[in-house]
């Protein structure tokens, strides 16, 4: 459950472009305006990570209730740069919301040799394709430099597409537009 303070200062994130651009541009003033909120600090990273990625594509018409619906039900993952977030093949259970730190996605050829498709960064989902359809991984994803993610079971995903339809029908449309350029 998210502590009313925090709630506060999401909705004030999600809601004041002007104050989350004044957050993401001066250190001195997320710092300040912060302790206000009496953060832990892993609320205060998500705080800040939620500052920068709110004007990404996904989070179009996403609410600040909504959002903090969708916190409520998502994990702070890290991943030490080298360590495999997804494999090839392997069934997946969660999807991942790419916070910070940037992502290599390798896919094996018919020849079974490793082919870099992208790399990608803050913003980015991965994993959907194995939630939504219920497949196996389609890539195996690599973290190259450290990664912080938000993460989410097929449960909560679910959960999610019920009560933040808008963040659903994105990741939705995003899930269609790889399958698509896969075929």
């Amino acid at each position: 459950m998210l502590r009313e303070n925090y709630k506060t200062l999401i909705s004030k994130l999600v809601e004041d472009d002007a104050f989350r651009g004044w957050v993401i541009s001066s250190p001195l003033a997320k710092d300040n305006e912060f302790s206000r909120y009496d953060l832990t600090p892993e609320e205060a990273e998500m705080a800040e990570q939620i500052a920068w990625i709110r004007g990404y594509h996904l989070f179009d018409n996403v609410s600040a209730d909504e959002w903090v619906y969708l916190l409520s039900g998502t994990i702070l993952q890290k991943f030490k740069s080298g360590s495999a977030i997804t494999r090839q093949g392997e069934q997946g259970e969660n999807l991942y919301l790419i916070l910070s730190g940037e992502v290599a996605i390798l896919m094996r050829d018919s020849k079974n040799n490793w082919r870099h498709i992208a790399t990608q960064g803050r913003g980015t989902i991965i994993g959907e394709l194995a939630v939504l359809y219920e497949i196996s991984r389609s890539a195996t994803v690599i973290a190259h430099t450290e990664v912080w993610t938000l993460s989410m079971d097929r449960k909560t995903y679910m959960d999610l597409s019920i009560h933040v339809p808008s963040f659903a029908y994105n990741v939705k449309q995003i899930a269609t537009a790889r399958l698509s350029s896969m075929i």
